[in-house]
């Protein structure tokens, strides 16, 4: 070795490689450590990580169900929020979102709302007009356009939580809510990368 010469300090360039390749493998073959780095990435990341490769391919996006179009209107004296429905979400959730179109009576005060609640609580519910959202409310849309327009919930759900989507028409009188159809996407975590 010459004077000056750190050649033989530096790994070669095969050997580099050859280790990071075996160092990826032992890391995405182990599908319990890709399950748990896909459980700390946002939804957006944990489908990046899923289009990588074959090995770390743990989540898919699947439509779970849709409703068909809703309308509400809301008497004078009904300020609070009113339970709409349960959202069927399987324990292999990773994110949950819930998108559509929506409005309100078109004119006047803008006081609706549409929500997801963790109902783990039991005083757990969307909050009345003017009110600040509570901790169980876990995403919301508010206030309702005029027009037509859409909205995009989106959130990670606890295991073995339910959820129950809220809507909020206002009270004072002449308020409506109108919600088109709306679908329920989750991005769940597949138990064999070849699903």
């Amino acid at each position: 070795v010459g004077s000056g010469d750190i050649s033989w300090v530096l790994p070669s360039v095969e050997t580099t490689s050859m280790a990071a390749l075996d160092y990826c493998t032992m890391i995405f073959e182990n599908r319990d450590l890709v399950d748990l780095v896909a459980s700390h990435l946002t939804s957006g990341e944990a489908l990046r990580l899923a289009c990588a490769s074959r090995l770390t391919r743990v989540v898919r996006l699947r439509e779970v169900e849709t409703t068909a179009p809703l309308s509400w209107d809301g008497p004078a004296d009904q300020y609070e929020a009113l339970p709409w429905r349960e959202l069927p979400l399987p324990a292999a959730t990773h994110s949950a979102f819930l998108v559509g179109r929506w409005r309100d009576q078109g004119w006047g005060n803008r006081k609706g709302m549409i929500s997801i609640v963790d109902m783990s609580s039991p005083d757990a519910k969307a909050p009345a007009d003017y009110a600040p959202q509570p901790a169980c409310v876990v995403a919301f849309a508010e206030p309702a356009p005029h027009q037509l327009e859409p909205f995009r919930l989106a959130w990670t759900p606890v295991p073995d939580r339910a959820y129950r989507i809220w809507v909020r028409v206002g009270g004072g009188g002449g308020h409506e809510l109108h919600l088109g159809q709306s679908r329920l996407w989750i991005l769940e975590y597949v138990q064999d990368c070849a699903d």
